[in-house]
């Protein structure tokens, strides 16, 4: 088994950064979300911080391609996760429609 590297640099040994270089505030990782809705007091829960990660294509019109973007965790996005059981059986608990594995 091999866990996802940390998500605050590119992975070590990697020739390209997969993060997105177009965020709200700046390059990815950002927790832009978070900031936004933090600035207009609009913080409601955890789940607004941008704890979780979205492959997206040329996001927003940003033209850069198919990159790794910190997201809240609210939005409804395909999945990448840990091979980790607890959070297989709670993503296929609460999505029992879901085809996971």
């Amino acid at each position: 088994r091999v866990s996802i590297p940390p998500t605050n640099f590119s992975p070590k040994n990697w020739t390209q950064n997969p993060w997105s270089q177009a965020g709200f505030y700046g390059p990815q990782p950002d927790n832009g979300e978070f900031k936004i809705l933090q600035r207009y007091g609009k913080i409601l829960g955890e789940d607004q911080v941008e704890s979780c990660m979205a492959v997206l294509s040329s996001y927003r019109g940003n033209g850069d391609g198919v990159r790794w973007h910190d997201v809240a965790c609210f939005h409804k996005h395909p999945v990448l996760c840990e091979d980790d059981d607890a959070l297989i059986y709670h993503v296929q608990f609460h999505n029992p429609h879901l085809k996971i594995r």
